[in-house]
């Protein structure tokens, strides 16, 4: 069993911690606490002791008890969670959702309940002998964490290079991208307080890039030494999930509209854009069949009875493929983009 780890907030002190929440709100605290507690998992570690009862785990400094009928129960606790993320019965996502919605010991209880039919182990029986009553949650931390009011949606986290996609909650602290909003893309942005990788830190910069400027505005420029580059999120409010892919694209098109400078950008642009390359994403698939757009089928193997009819777009698309309505048919049906033609 290691030591315990360095937390991402920094926070040494419960006053720390307190200025950190403050600072950065419930939701993104949140996020760092947990994402800190399943990386000191994954190292077998015990999470930083400044929020440890957050998760009902509690290091007590003495030599490890030679039996568990001794062990302090926050130490029973930390193996059950070890055992939970072993056997995959719950990931950082899910431990974040349960801390958000400040159900995280029941949410813990009813995890370890479904492995009642599962070989037991002995931190496992250890805990059910004991029972959950005097597990040492931190509750008043429970209630500083709990999320605040937002839109959830499926968006990126941008770490320099590196896109990571993840849930995301928009509220009043996003700004509109520059370029997607000229672009008709209802895209927002938000920095975070977690550290960029200081070798990309210019990758960060060009999120905010202005295309009547050519550049950031100040705040969004960083020097990795007196202003560090923060990692960022995107998503759209238009709860249309942000993808991985959707960001290499979108990013690239910036890259080509302002590579030589300032210069003015329209939706027009973009469509263009997706015309001549070979994204099938779905800013892509957006732009080359929007909402509403009829189409006839054609060369379909799977379902030759549409080749030939007629449909309208239905505005979602999953996978390279565009929902149809089909005329006759009442379900909506998933068609890839070779097989389509515009009327």
């Amino acid at each position: 069993m290691g030591e315990d780890t360095s937390g991402a907030s920094g926070a040494a002190t419960r006053s720390e911690l307190l200025a950190f929440i403050e600072r950065c709100g419930p939701t993104e605290a949140a996020a760092v606490v947990t994402k800190d507690f399943f990386k000191a998992l994954a190292l077998d570690c015990f999470p930083p002791q400044v929020y440890e009862r957050v998760f009902g785990v509690e290091l007590v400094n003495e030599d490890p008890s030679p039996t568990l009928g001794v062990m302090p129960l926050g130490q029973v606790v930390f193996n059950v969670w070890l055992d939970l993320r072993k056997n995959e019965v719950v990931t950082r996502a899910s431990i974040l959702s349960a801390l958000w919605q400040s159900r995280l010991p029941e949410f813990f209880r009813e995890c370890v309940m479904k492995q009642a039919d599962a070989p037991p182990t002995p931190y496992y029986e250890e805990l059910l002998n004991r029972g959950f009553g005097d597990i040492p949650w931190d509750t008043s931390l429970h209630k500083l964490l709990v999320k605040a009011d937002a839109k959830e949606v499926m968006g990126i986290r941008v770490n320099g290079s590196e896109a990571i996609e993840e849930a995301v909650f928009l509220d009043d602290s996003f700004t509109p991208m520059p370029i997607a909003k000229a672009a008709g893309i209802p895209l927002f942005v938000k920095k975070t307080r977690m550290a960029a990788r200081p070798g990309d830190m210019f990758v960060i910069s060009r999120v905010m890039s202005e295309p009547h400027l050519g550049h950031s505005r100040p705040e969004w420029l960083f020097d990795g030494a007196l202003r560090p580059a923060v990692q960022v999120v995107l998503g759209r409010s238009d709860g249309v999930p942000f993808s991985d892919h959707d960001w290499c694209m979108l990013d690239e098109f910036q890259d080509q509209m302002l590579g030589n400078g300032p210069r003015e950008v329209a939706r027009s642009h973009f469509v263009s854009f997706a015309k001549c390359y070979r994204f099938r994403c779905t800013l892509a698939l957006e732009a080359l069949f929007p909402k509403g757009t009829l189409i006839r089928a054609h060369s379909l193997k799977k379902c030759p009875d549409l080749n030939g009819r007629r449909g309208t777009v239905t505005g979602k698309y999953v996978k390279g493929r565009v929902g149809v309505k089909f005329e006759g048919r009442d379900c909506v049906v998933a068609v890839l983009t070779t097989n389509l033609k515009t009327k």
